[in-house]
């Protein structure tokens, strides 16, 4: 048999991976500025004075009592006395209606309800149950700094069947 000779496998070239050093962060080199002088006036020294020769400003007028301020920060709530509940209209009752009317009411200083106005209301005579209850309600009246005022509050009226 004649002589084999191997085949030859081509060489593959060994390659090697060479560490590159990564330079580090380069610190900026500092800009020095000369310093300008500003001028600057200083008043001379004065003695202070005494606290009888203080001018006090005279204290803002009282506020008018019978002003309506919203409720807000500040001012306690009006709290529900007593009055009609609202009543559910007949074809709210037959389709079944639920929901909530929601009443911006101006409540005055004795906590009477002096007026209101549906904000969110409800179908099948419903929002006019709510305002007609609303203005039958008595409040304790809202206070400001422990004092009676007049304030238009939001109100909500729910229609629950049970």
């Amino acid at each position: 048999p004649p002589d084999r000779v191997p085949a030859r496998t081509p060489e593959t070239p060994v390659t090697r991976a060479t560490p590159v050093p990564v330079p580090g962060p380069v610190d900026p080199e500092p800009i020095e500025r000369p310093l300008e002088a500003i001028p600057v006036e200083v008043a001379p020294w004065t003695e202070p004075l005494p606290v009888s020769d203080l001018v006090v400003p005279p204290a803002d007028p009282p506020a008018d009592p019978d002003a309506v301020v919203d409720f807000g920060a500040g001012i306690e709530a009006p709290v529900r006395l007593g009055g009609e509940p609202p009543r559910y209209t007949e074809p709210a009752r037959r389709v079944r209606a639920e929901g909530t009317v929601v009443v911006e009411a101006t409540i005055d200083r004795e906590g009477r309800v002096v007026e209101a106005r549906a904000v969110r209301g409800l179908p099948w005579g419903l929002t006019e149950s709510a305002l007609a209850a609303v203005e039958s309600w008595r409040f304790t009246p809202a206070l400001r700094h422990g004092r009676p005022i007049a304030v238009r509050y939001q109100l909500t009226v729910v229609f629950e069947i049970r």
